[in-house]
Parts: C-alpha cells; structure tokens; sequence
C-alpha cells in the first residue's frame, strides 16, 4: 500500500500481471487487471496498493511532467 499523494503531471499505468487497485479521493476505489490502463490526472488525489498478500503486480508507468517540477507529493489522507 502507497501513501496518499498526487502528481504534477499526467500518469498512466498498464497493469501486466496481478491486480491494481486505486483509491481515488472523491471518486472510490477503482480496480484494474493485466492488459488494463489507469490514467492518473494531475493533482487528483489518491493511493495504490496490490490487493493480494500472495501474487506479485506488475505495470508499466509512464509519467509526464514539467522541467524541474516535483514527479509526485505527498497529500494528507482524505477526511473519511
């Protein structure tokens, strides 16, 4: 399990085994499967975790973000 955060940029992830299950602050959770895509958007909130204490996640991430800018920050947990 990540700690809750958000990017400066756009982000995606491909999911190539496993599961990926995203928390998205506002939204809930979102789960996603081998040959799925996530696409993160900029400063949405959120956190990812494997969901399985047994099967390793694999994904692919690609990230854009702007010259000198942070990749990802560190946000405070959404009021429950």
């Amino acid at each position: 399990v990540g700690g809750w955060h958000y990017h400066t940029g756009d982000v995606f992830v491909y999911v190539i085994s496993g599961e990926f299950v995203v928390d998205v602050e506002g939204q809930g959770r979102q789960q996603f499967r081998p040959g799925e895509v996530y696409h993160e958007a900029v400063k949405t909130t959120m956190q990812a975790r494997n969901p399985s204490t047994t099967e390793r996640t694999s994904l692919i991430l690609f990230q854009i973000g702007g010259k000198g800018e942070p990749l990802m920050l560190v946000a405070k947990p959404p009021r429950r």
